[in-house]
């Protein structure tokens, strides 16, 4: 019996250890974290630091690394975790130093466990600096001031609160429309200027734009983005012109065709202001097309347009002068002007036969049509028809003359011109004249007396040339 009683006595013993050690585990009281270090919000930690954590129990290993975390803006620091062999004390090791420039952030979720399962009363999350300055920078002052207006050769200044990591400057300021310069600062690295390598175009507006990649020396981001902008120039008036032809002072007028100019005497524009020479001839054209170049005053507030080639006299043209001439300030021309003209001048009237005519007929002949004539012997005895006169409206150049007569009805030789002279004939002037004889006519026949006129023939001493032929005919 002893063997058996002595069983049943260790059987019950067992089971009653067994009930009395589950009765004594049996913990559902959450963890929490007693301290973190680095604090939240430090700064001016060693960039060797470890990270430690102190927690209320004894925490399971495995899943509290898992749920714990270092990062920063350049991502998660990687390391070492080492534990205290009770399991309440978490040391990271980063595997590296940490930055001095850098915000770093201690995360450890509430999905950490103890060794009894039981999660994180909270979340865990602080942040600490290695830097002692965890202030961000501040833009206090800067030139141009906003929505000014400025020389072309200005330098664009920023004031910061304190000294700025110059590697940020690039990516940290904009301009817009871009400017090509250079950066330059103070000893402080808190004076920052950019100045444009060239002027700034008049008129042009530019957008500058400091942003929040703009960093102190610690990293620290600046603390408000800011904006500004400033005009090129202080002159916004656009000019203006007018138009006339020396040595008349008379102002030209864009709603009539203006008249009395002389077809080479130039065309002189008069602008309210200087105005930049560069595109000037490009601006001006005259149609029909004629070659010119145009000369500028010294101070730019005169254009002289200068033929290469003569006008055409009594002839229609229209000067166009467009608005891509600019003053100094980049102001274009007010509007786009329209002149028309005609080369009706005194020096530019095309010359005109007033008269043929000879000493027997009074009156003269009548012009263009047929003239009844009687001749006479020469001295040498053939048919002649002496002193017959024509009379130019102007002064002729002797050389351009050119004079033909010829048979169109009949039979026999052809007459010609002879004993051409320009006789001083009061009141008419020296070369307004033109006389010859005719010798060689038939009885029976008419002839065609031509002077030639248009492009080389007949001009007067001022260039210009007799419009049309001059035709006569005459009847013997």
């Amino acid at each position: 019996m002893k063997p058996v009683l002595s069983k049943a006595i260790l059987a019950l013993a067992l089971l009653s250890a067994a009930f009395c050690r589950c009765h004594f585990n049996n913990d559902f009281t959450q963890p929490e974290i007693v301290s973190v270090t680095p604090a939240d919000r430090s700064f001016g930690v060693d960039a060797d630091t470890f990270v430690t954590v102190i927690f209320s129990e004894p925490m399971d290993t495995l899943k509290t690394t898992n749920e714990f975390s270092l990062d920063s803006e350049a991502g998660k620091v990687e390391g070492r975790f080492i534990w205290s062999p009770d399991g309440k004390r978490l040391d990271f090791q980063p595997a590296h130093k940490l930055l001095e420039s850098t915000l770093y952030r201690i995360s450890i979720s509430s999905a950490a466990e103890d060794i009894n399962g039981n999660d994180l009363r909270r979340t865990h999350s602080s942040v600490f600096s290695v830097s002692s300055d965890l202030l961000p920078p501040v833009l206090i002052a800067f030139t141009p001031s906003n929505d000014t207006c400025v020389p072309p050769d200005s330098t664009i200044s920023l004031v910061f609160s304190e000294p700025i990591d110059l590697d940020s400057l690039y990516g940290g300021i904009s301009i817009s429309p871009p400017i090509e310069g250079r950066f330059s600062w103070d000893a402080s690295h808190s004076i920052i200027a950019f100045t444009p390598l060239y002027p700034m175009p008049y008129g042009s507006t530019y957008a500058i734009t400091i942003n929040s990649d703009i960093r102190d020396r610690s990293g620290n981001r600046l603390a408000k983005e800011a904006f500004f902008n400033f005009t090129v120039g202080g002159d916004f008036i656009r000019p203006t012109l007018q138009v006339s032809q020396p040595p008349s002072s008379e102002i030209w007028s864009e709603d009539c065709e203006n008249h009395g100019v002389e077809k080479d005497g130039g065309i002189l524009i008069l602008f309210s202001e200087e105005v930049s020479s560069i595109g000037l001839h490009e601006a001006v054209t005259i149609s029909p097309p004629v070659s010119f170049y145009v000369d500028t005053s010294p101070g730019r507030t005169m254009a002289h347009i200068k033929f290469i080639e003569h006008l055409e006299s009594e002839a229609h043209y229209t000067l166009r002068v467009s608005t891509a001439i600019t003053d100094l300030q980049n102001n274009p021309l007010a509007k786009e002007y329209r002149f028309h003209f005609l080369t009706d001048g005194p020096g530019s009237i095309a010359p005109k036969v007033l008269s043929i005519t000879d000493p027997k007929i009074p009156g003269g002949w009548a012009l263009g049509e047929t003239q009844p004539l009687a001749f006479e012997l020469s001295p040498s005895g053939g048919t002649w028809y002496p002193d017959i006169r024509i009379r130019f409206s102007t002064r002729m150049d002797p050389t351009s003359l050119v004079i033909t007569a010829d048979r169109v009805v009949g039979t026999g030789t052809t007459p010609r011109v002879s004993a051409p002279d320009w006789p001083d004939e009061s009141p008419y002037p020296r070369f307004s004249v033109y006389r010859f004889d005719l010798i060689g006519a038939m009885p029976g026949n008419i002839y065609k007396i031509t002077i030639k006129g248009r492009a080389g023939g007949l001009r007067d001493l001022n260039g210009n040339c007799m419009k049309e032929d001059f035709v006569q005919y005459v009847r013997f």
